[in-house]
């Protein structure tokens, strides 16, 4: 999940993406250097947080998250949208 400053949208993203059954292996965020509390907010939530030193955009965040992800599938999400609960079945 590539974010930049993502306020209450994010926030609703997260809690869509980890209530999906079955649950996903893990959640990666990527933090395109956000000035607002995203990054915070996603280690709150226990998700892998990744940290851009400066504002680089979302396909570079998704490049990034792709490399360090651990998992065989990749499954992108922008951070305002809410997964219903069967995207990753």
């Amino acid at each position: 999940i590539p974010v930049r400053n993502g306020g209450p949208a994010f926030r609703d993203c997260l809690e869509a993406a980890m209530a999906c059954r079955p649950a996903a292996d893990e959640i990666v965020v990527v933090d395109d250097a956000s000035d607002d509390r995203s990054p915070e907010t996603a280690e709150a939530a226990g998700v892998r947080v990744v940290r851009l030193a400066r504002q680089r955009g979302p396909a570079f965040a998704r490049n990034r998250g792709a490399e360090v992800a651990g998992a065989d599938v990749l499954f992108f999400v922008d951070a305002d949208v809410r997964l219903p609960a069967d995207a990753v079945a």
